[in-house]
């Protein structure tokens, strides 16, 4: 949609509304993980 409205390319979509979110989504995932494990310790077996 952004590609349409604003008449640019697909690697100008990409690089202005996907790539911004990556570094935090990796954050994310990787802190998620990390209490994951944390948490599943915890837990009685």
């Amino acid at each position: 949609m952004f590609c349409f409205l604003t008449s640019s390319n697909l690697a100008t979509g990409i690089s202005a509304c996907v790539l911004p979110f990556i570094p935090t989504a990796i954050i994310k995932a990787v802190l998620a993980s990390y209490l994951g494990f944390i948490i599943r310790k915890r837990l009685p077996r």
